[in-house]
């Protein structure tokens, strides 16, 4: 029988490539494609956001060490049921693109109005939501659109220019889910 080796989880470039965990394995191909989700306060001490969950997959092992790409992430449903108040409207949006270096980032991002709200405006709201946040991925890469939601930039530009349509009391990106496109066969050839 084969001894169990330890390997660290490192997070990738744009997170510090900081460790975030370890795994133990006699096989090396066992530990790829695994998933691991850490809050935000184990990958930056003092990070505001103690409710994000952030998901990275192994993908390689370089020098004992498990490297990871970042999949997605997820704000804790505790938090979002916390926000949400009676006579309020809560609008929740889906936008899929494809960012400016080849991702395909789905971004789940969620109103919550100050006051009822009637479901004309609420379309409206999630039109223009939708019409930003496909604009934005489109010209933006991985690195930055994560680092504008984790510091609160992008909802900070949304929700400035949503409030001209009607005061809104909180806006998150709930999830986002991150994957990598495989470039086509004919565009190789080229």
């Amino acid at each position: 029988m084969k001894a169990k080796l330890e390997y660290p989880i490192v997070s990738p470039k744009f997170f510090g490539e900081k460790i975030i965990g370890s795994t133990s394995s006699d096989k090396t191909h066992k530990m790829m494609g695994r998933n691991v989700t850490v809050y935000g306060k184990s990958i930056e001490k003092g990070f505001p956001k103690q409710y994000y969950k952030f998901t990275f997959k192994v993908d390689r092992l370089e020098d004992g060490v498990l490297k990871t790409d970042f999949i997605g992430h997820e704000v804790s449903r505790a938090y979002m049921s916390k926000n949400v108040r009676v006579l309020s409207t809560r609008v929740d949006s889906y936008i899929k693109e494809i960012s400016e270096d080849g991702y395909e980032i789905t971004l789940k991002p969620i109103i919550i109005t100050s006051k009822n709200i009637c479901s004309t405006v609420a379309a409206k709201l999630r039109k223009e939501l939708s019409k930003f946040l496909r604009l934005y991925i489109q010209k933006n890469n991985l690195e930055t659109i994560t680092k504008e939601i984790m510091s609160d930039e992008l909802q900070g530009y949304l929700k400035k220019s949503l409030n001209a349509i009607y005061p809104i009391n909180l806006l998150e990106i709930r999830k986002s889910e991150v994957r990598k496109l495989r470039p086509k066969k004919a565009e190789e050839k080229k």
